[in-house]
């Protein structure tokens, strides 16, 4: 794996450090700032060693929520890509879960990546700080029952409910695509192929892990969100590009 991180445990950065984020969010669509994002990639995923970078969730399910148990089994590294699947196996539904060893706090955060189409579960790239109760968290999620959408979402101080539904008007499992979030002090806009198509008024300022994962809903408590989930039919798998991050 190919990574270009800088030197410190968490990235804090001067909001003035940057004259590309002191423009709007909604400008920021252009090829020139494109190409400037495309040029912070922290994660190409075309290497083997791991360790010292990110880290595999493995062997332990979060429960509530969550149907799947995570497990290195469904992390595979191939071809520059990061592919993480859903498999049903001894009638126990695993998922699999990355995480950056570094935390980071404001700044844009983008990935380019594929879905899969399937009732009752989640396909996600998102910034969490690991409190069980009190974190903050910027979401981008596919839920595999209708991928012509994408949910947007934050949590401050362990508070969710801010969803936001958005018509991508494409299919994010038949190709690749980027999506990524800026997220400032007092605001987040969300990008669909550098296209900023969402805003709100935000002030998260908890650093956080940069995760992405896939995995299966417990029927008890999110069929009405993600629809029934009924098994995979077969090995089930999200694909990702790189990671990228560009600090303010």
């Amino acid at each position: 794996m190919k990574f270009k991180y800088l030197s410190f445990g968490l990235c804090v950065f001067s909001l003035s450090a940057c004259s590309l984020f002191n423009k709007p969010a909604e400008s920021l669509e252009k090829e020139e700032y494109k190409e400037e994002f495309l040029n912070h990639k922290i994660m190409e995923f075309d290497e083997d060693d791991l360790s010292s970078s990110l880290r595999i969730s493995n062997g332990y399910s979060n429960g509530g929520m969550f149907l799947s148990t995570w497990t290195n089994d469904n992390v595979i590294f191939n071809n520059g890509f990061a592919e993480l699947s859903l498999v049903d196996k001894n009638d126990i539904n695993y998922g699999a879960e990355i995480r950056t060893n570094q935390g980071y706090l404001y700044g844009y955060f983008g990935t380019r990546m594929k879905t899969f189409k399937c009732d009752g579960t989640v396909q996600s790239f998102f910034t969490y700080n690991g409190g069980a109760y009190d974190h903050d968290e910027i979401d981008i999620e596919f839920l595999g029952k209708d991928t012509t959408k994408v949910q947007f979402n934050y949590y401050h101080d362990g508070v969710g409910g801010h969803e936001y539904v958005y018509d991508l008007g494409f299919d994010s499992s038949l190709d690749f695509h980027d999506y990524g979030f800026l997220w400032q002090e007092s605001a987040i806009y969300w990008f669909v192929d550098f296209k900023c198509v969402y805003s709100c008024v935000a002030s998260l300022d908890q650093w956080g892990f940069l995760f992405a994962n896939v995995w299966a809903g417990n029927n008890d408590k999110t069929t009405s969100w993600l629809k029934a989930f009924n098994g995979a039919p077969t090995k089930l798998t999200t694909y990702y590009d790189y990671f990228t991050y560009k600090a303010l």
